[in-house]
């Protein structure tokens, strides 16, 4: 038998087996959802609300110490402000988080530029 010929059945023998794990895996979920019955629709309404911003505190904290840093320790609550705003996106509050990041990031600047 031929190198060629060996390589291509190994690759449709490969083909197959993605193929029919993935045919197995379709069939459990769908199965697990038959057997769930209306709970199943209460699962993809939560992943759909999951992409949406969430509030948090820590995105609400974060925008404090933003502008507290407008006004006091610009490099120290800029920075906390900065690392905060990044956890904050990390958990899902996306808004507050890069608010805290620019008003965090402006001070620093502001204070850079204009009193050193």
């Amino acid at each position: 038998m031929s190198h060629k010929k060996h390589d291509r059945r190994l690759k449709r023998n490969r083909n197959r087996n993605q193929n029919s794990m993935q045919d197995q895996r379709e069939y459990h979920i769908e199965s697990a959802y038959e057997l769930m019955g209306n709970e199943a629709q209460d699962f993809r309404v939560a992943d759909e609300k999951r992409e949406a911003d969430v509030p948090s505190g820590l995105g609400y904290t974060a925008i404090g110490f933003a502008i507290a840093s407008l006004f006091m320790f610009p490099y120290i609550l800029g920075l906390t402000s900065i690392a905060l705003g990044f956890m904050s996106i990390y958990q899902g509050s996306r808004s507050a988080g890069a608010t805290a990041m620019i008003i965090g990031a402006a001070a620093i600047l502001i204070h850079f530029i204009f009193f050193t």
